[in-house]
């Protein structure tokens, strides 16, 4: 990686590709892939140092040998052996750092942990969204005891991307604790929220799934509404029962067409002799009559200008193509709605 300057693209594959076998055991002499990661590491793309950062956390996973190989590697020396602070502009490379140091803590000493663990905890709240998900992708590796209650705490974080990545890391610990946590969650107003625990239940079903799934599907409206439907479906299916053929014979007349594609599909796996019965449903579409929408003519393409504080982004809108779709977003440009809004 470190003696051609490939497409960074392509150096993106290869470090991902690395984590995933055991690079103290891959028969190259001398460890041929350990020195190259520092190298990797030292990339003018953040998109290579993100990955290749990935890739040691999901390697040094594996057992203590590598772990301890890869922490050496990639750990920064003066001449005198003294460790370096490392420096890192990019917050998601950051981010990804801090999940692969939490990874090496897997088979550190406990007072190790520990200590490191509340080193960490105290600087939460000072670190960026990205590092804070990097924070919580990481301590998910650790033992339930350390990391549950942590997880448990940072599905109320004021960043909803933050909480939904504590909610997926939930599902590596499959308690009856985190079980009645996800339930509770898939009441809460926000779909993000929602799907999260939809999908982390999708990783550990259970027939006392069912009731909270149910109120789930029945409730969901707005963006993201389907997902979170069709894979209640899924999840339901996959304990099955009479309440659970019940949700998806319900799925069966939902608006969505993939909804009921997933419905048809999750009933035909439960009972393969059911399609005969189930190509005699019908869905009757009932819709509602839409007013004329008074779109804008434009004698040009509008520019617009996204200002964010890394940078300014320019973009050509083409009503032509998408007369909607560019109307409403000036709209709501000029109604000030993106101020103020955080890209990811």
């Amino acid at each position: 990686m470190g003696s051609i300057k490939p497409d960074w693209r392509v150096a993106c594959e290869a470090a991902l590709a690395l984590g995933a076998f055991d690079v103290v055991n891959v028969g190259l002499n001398d460890n041929e892939l350990l020195h190259e990661l520092p190298r990797a590491l030292a990339s003018e793309s953040a998109h290579v140092r993100r990955c290749v950062w990935e890739a040691i956390g999901a390697a040094s996973e594996r057992n203590t040998a590598t772990s301890t190989a890869l922490q050496r590697a990639v750990t920064p020396r003066d001449d005198d052996g003294s460790i370096v602070p490392r420096y890192e502009p990019s917050t998601w490379v950051r981010a990804a750092m801090l999940d692969a140091d939490l990874g090496f803590l897997k088979h550190a000493p406990d007072a190790v942990v520990d200590e490191e663990m509340r080193t960490l905890s105290a600087a939460y709240s000072k670190k960026s969204v990205e590092e804070r998900v990097g924070f919580l992708r990481g301590i998910s590796a650790l033992d339930a005891e350390r990391a549950l209650p942590v997880l448990l705490e940072c599905v109320k974080d004021p960043q909803f991307v933050v909480g939904e990545t504590a909610i997926e890391m939930l599902a590596k610990f499959p308690t009856p604790q985190v079980r009645e946590a996800l339930h509770q969650i898939l009441a809460f107003g926000d779909n993000g929220l929602r799907l999260a625990a939809v999908t982390s239940l999708l990783e550990m079903p259970d027939a006392s799934d069912l009731e909270p799934l149910t109120r789930c599907y029945e409730s969901s409206s707005g963006d993201g509404a389907n997902e979170i439907r069709f894979n209640a479906l899924r999840c339901v299916a996959k304990f099955g029962g009479d309440g659970a053929r019940a949700l998806l014979m319900k799925g069966l007349s939902d608006a969505s067409p993939f909804v009921r594609r997933v419905a048809r599909e999750e009933l035909l796996k439960l009972d393969p002799k059911a399609k005969e019965a189930l190509d005699g449903v019908v869905y009757e579409a009932r819709p509602e009559p839409l007013e004329a929408l008074a779109l804008p003519t434009y004698t040009t393409n509008p520019i617009v200008d996204v200002v964010t504080n890394r940078g300014t982004m320019r973009f050509e809108l083409f009503p032509e193509e998408a007369p909607v779709h560019v109307a409403s977003f000036l709209a709501l440009v000029a109604a000030d709605h993106y101020d103020g809004t955080g890209w990811h």
